[in-house]
């Protein structure tokens, strides 16, 4: 089993528990792992930790498994937003990886950098709303009303549309959009209700990874 190395291009994408403990798991998907070795692996304390697993449980982004004495946690790979995270949090079999944003910004130019940038704010996006689904009637669902009144017969309707399809249909949809890699979710990227989500700092500080 890989051990994590966190660097500092991992810190870009998500909050810095909600970063480890998927970072870890994420490169062990089909391992289960008990609290204690996810606590020493991570550094985190017992009432972060377990604040995360459950969050990330209740979520559906985690199983939670008894095994003996012990409860271990896997990732759960019928969730519909395990392939995205897969996609941005590991790269490849050979190397255990940190989240990607430096390396996108590093091999990407122009659109791809663009569009690398926009995957990148929307996975701190997915990060808040797995970690608060209040959001989504809070914040996502008044912005598309926003939006879909600005924009009203024009090109970019059909792409709020599904927005809101995704947002009505709970959070785990939500965030499978947001992090989707396919060129459909880049599309949806370009229309996107996750303004206000994101601190100013958390979004300079993702303009600074990928500035040219």
């Amino acid at each position: 089993m890989r051990t994590v190395k966190s660097g500092d291009a991992s810190r870009v994408l998500f909050s810095n528990h909600h970063r480890l403990v998927l970072e870890l798991l994420l490169l062990n998907p089909d391992v289960g792992i008990h609290v204690r070795e996810l606590a020493r692996r991570t550094g985190m304390s017992a009432g972060s930790l377990h604040r995360e697993l459950r969050a990330l449980t209740e979520s559906g982004l985690l199983v939670r498994e008894p095994f003996g004495n012990q409860i271990r946690y896997r990732m759960n790979r019928s969730h519909p937003a395990f392939a995205g995270l897969a996609s941005i949090f590991t790269a490849g079999d050979a190397q255990p990886s940190h989240s990607q944003a430096k390396r996108l910004a590093v091999q990407t130019r122009g659109h791809q950098r663009l569009d690398a940038r926009s995957l990148a704010l929307h996975a701190v996006a997915a990060g808040k709303l797995l970690a608060s689904p209040t959001l989504v009637t809070g914040k996502v669902l008044p912005n598309l009303q926003r939006f879909k009144e600005i924009h009203a017969g024009t090109g970019v309707l059909p792409l709020l549309d599904a927005w809101e399809r995704a947002a009505r249909a709970g959070v785990n949809e939500l965030v499978r959009l947001c992090v989707d890699p396919s060129d459909r979710g880049q599309q949806l990227r370009q229309a996107s209700p996750i303004a206000g989500l994101l601190r100013e700092s958390e979004r300079r500080s993702i303009y600074e990874t990928f500035a040219a």
